[in-house]
């Protein structure tokens, strides 16, 4: 329970973090006017091959829905997507310590989400659809 706990605010201050270089990077690219609106988004994804022999993690991160930049497990880094990425994925390239921690997504995150889900289709019940035919 602690241990998940310690977890969630590690993911919460992460994100948070995330955010703010975000909004600090998006300001130094964006020539004029200001932002109306704008969306983030992060998505992660685990790839399953052979059950959990071959597993392939992608975190992926979008600004006004393009993905700009992702961390990618078979390569083990990040990589820019768009030129907004490009210092995003140097700086997190850099930072050994983050490096680590994305580096271990694949056993923490998704292998452990692998083996917590029941990935087995329900039994179906046979229907008889129509009459039956009655013996008289």
């Amino acid at each position: 329970p602690r241990r998940k706990k310690s977890q969630r605010i590690l993911a919460s201050a992460e994100t948070s973090l995330f955010l703010l270089n975000l909004r600090f990077e998006a300001l130094e690219v964006r020539q004029e006017g200001s932002f109306a609106h704008f969306l983030v988004q992060w998505k992660a994804e685990c790839l399953f091959l052979n059950g959990t022999q071959r597993v392939r993690f992608l975190d992926r991160y979008f600004y006004d829905r393009q993905e700009f930049v992702r961390y990618d497990s078979d390569l083990g880094k990040h990589v820019a997507v768009t030129a907004l990425g490009e210092a995003t994925a140097d700086k997190w390239n850099g930072d050994k310590q983050w490096m680590q921690y994305k580096k271990a997504e694949v056993d923490r995150f998704c292998r452990r989400s692998y083996e917590i889900g029941s990935y087995e289709a329900a039994k179906r019940e046979e229907r008889t659809i129509g009459r039956r035919s009655e013996s008289w």
